[in-house]
């Protein structure tokens, strides 16, 4: 069983070289065609050995220009797709799992070619919508038709597609895909701290509800002086303006520490480890990874019931709220007096163990082929 595993624009790197790596060492043949950003892929080039094939964008990624790479992108991505059919009629690979899909219209015939060629194709869909928007994509719609399976990372996204594809859906939830992560920092010590440290970290967006976190810090520290919120992360201007407004206009620079730029991933697990709660105040969401980062190094959550973010933890460990300031101060006052025993995480992560997502890819393959 040979596999072309595709992402072309290396969207989701956290979750494809872990997951690469372990199907590989499983023996399971599997190619990852994809495209190079040192940004996006330098750390995983270091970390993950899984000989990854650079095959889209090579020149594109290299011009710093936004809207000439993405034109650029545009027009070169058919010939790339030409190249790569060239590959799949020398090496014959029984799935093609379509990680994202790039630009609909050149992916649909692609697609269509290669069912032809009695080839399986998987798609993963990680958001129905993308970001920001409230119907598909033209052609979207007929590549999930033409495909064989598709692949969903929740629930919550498997149900908002129209019945007539429910058939060929899988879910496969997004594991615990940081096991080498957590090796490499299991021994870093926590500080101390005469605060009690909330966590909100990771790429700063609007939809992620930074808004009703903050209402409920302005809420808190009137009361409470011993609570202390840490935001990690890179946000446009925009919103990096919104916050700095927020958090002056209305004091609260003692309790809120707003660190505005890209988080390494050694910076990621140190900020975890030195956190006491972490926060996923989303106020739009599919699933997230984090969860599992936060649950591995023993640290309770705060989520909000939107989308698939309640399938990844449990009310063992965690708080599930609704999306606004009220339910999340009430949340954050109700955790910190929570007792929470180690036996809740590690239920959880065994059931959620990386091992376990890895042998769901393995099953889908494999039954797919068989079909």
């Amino acid at each position: 069983m040979k596999i072309f595993f595709i992402d072309p624009n290396n969207t989701t790197p956290r979750l494809n070289y872990p997951l690469i790596e372990s199907l590989q060492k499983k023996g399971i043949e599997i190619l990852y065609y994809s495209s190079f950003e040192f940004s996006k892929t330098d750390y995983y080039q270091e970390n993950y050995q899984i000989s990854p094939r650079y095959f889209f964008f090579k020149f594109a990624n290299k011009i710093r220009n936004k809207i000439l790479r993405k034109f650029i992108k545009f027009f070169s991505y058919p010939f790339t797709i030409v190249k790569l059919l060239s590959l799949i009629f020398k090496e014959k690979p029984d799935i093609i799992h379509y990680n994202w899909i790039t630009f609909p219209l050149c992916d649909l015939y692609f697609i269509r070619f290669i069912r032809i060629l009695k080839i399986k194709v998987i798609i993963t869909r990680h958001n129905y919508f993308k970001h920001n928007e409230n119907k598909l994509k033209l052609f979207e719609k007929s590549i999930f038709e033409s495909a064989d399976r598709i692949l969903c990372l929740s629930n919550f996204i498997k149900n908002k597609f129209e019945d007539t594809f429910q058939s060929k859906i899988s879910v496969i939830e997004h594991g615990n895909c940081f096991v080498k992560e957590i090796i490499r920092f299991k021994d870093i010590r926590k500080r101390n701290s005469k605060y009690f440290n909330l966590l909100f970290v990771g790429s700063l967006k609007p939809y992620k509800g930074l808004d009703i976190l903050l209402e409920a810090m302005n809420t808190i520290s009137k009361d409470h002086k011993d609570i202390k919120l840490k935001i990690a992360g890179y946000a446009n201007n925009n919103l990096n303006k919104q916050i700095n407004i927020f958090i002056h206009k209305n004091d609260l620079s003692e309790y809120i520490e707003y660190d505005n730029r890209f988080i390494e991933y050694a910076e990621l697990f140190e900020e975890i480890i030195n956190c006491d709660v972490g926060m996923l105040t989303y106020k739009k969401s599919t699933q997230s990874s984090l969860p599992y980062a936060f649950s591995a190094f023993y640290k309770p959550l705060i989520v909000t019931n939107h989308g698939g973010l309640k399938e990844q933890v449990t009310c063992d460990f965690a708080e599930i709220v609704a999306a606004n300031s009220q339910s999340i101060t009430e949340a954050i006052l109700k955790i910190k007096k929570r007792k929470i025993k180690k036996e809740a995480f590690e239920n959880f992560l065994e059931e959620f163990s990386w091992d376990n997502t890895v042998s769901k890819y393995i099953k889908l393959y494999k039954e797919i082929v068989n079909e």
